[in-house]
């Protein structure tokens, strides 16, 4: 939790026990294994690390992260030229003027 903390890898409202179950999972999966820490002061703590299957995998997720982005992107840089270019109010304007639609005859893909 401390060195997910640190990179900020969690959210504000992470659900411990879910986020341990995921990691036994995962462990079971052969994603993650996990050892004991031991601990002079204190409770022992569980220390996961990443199995070579788990890198596997987190590469396979993090392409798919990337395209996904990309596509994202490439949506919200259109959606914006074609709004900007509609001389209509953006989407905080308070007026009550009609938007053209994004897609449609004028706007085809």
């Amino acid at each position: 939790m401390e060195e997910l903390s640190k990179r900020k890898l969690l959210g504000q409202d992470v659900d411990v026990g879910n986020l341990y179950r995921t990691l036994r999972r995962m462990e079971g999966e052969g994603l993650v294994e996990s050892t004991w820490s031991e601990q002079s002061t204190g409770p022992n703590k569980r220390i996961y690390r990443v199995t070579p299957n788990g890198d596997e995998s987190l590469m396979f997720w993090a392409a798919a992260l990337e395209q996904r982005t990309s596509m994202i992107y490439n949506f919200l840089t259109e959606f914006h030229r074609i709004a900007d270019n509609t001389g209509q109010p953006g989407p905080g304007s308070n007026s009550n003027s009609t938007r053209e639609p994004f897609l449609g005859e004028d706007n085809p893909i």
